[in-house]
């Protein structure tokens, strides 16, 4: 399944819930995450609690790495 972002506002909210939902679905855990996205396990944690949000490097590399459309 694909998951969407699809207004530029509520982007960190909703990549973070895609990513926390897409991790445990796959039950991987954030390192797991981290290493298939090529981040730091911190990255991936900071992501998923929405105080941060991915670069656009980093948005290609979750979207080859999980199907989540960043």
């Amino acid at each position: 399944k694909t998951f969407s972002i699809a207004h530029p506002s509520s982007m960190a909210a909703s990549l973070a819930r895609a990513l926390r939902r897409y991790r445990i679905r796959a039950s991987i855990t954030q390192a797991e995450l981290a290493a298939l996205v090529g981040v730091d396990v911190g990255t991936v944690a900071r992501w998923e609690r929405a105080v941060s949000h991915p670069t656009r490097t980093a948005r290609r590399a979750i979207e080859a790495a999980t199907g989540i459309v960043a």
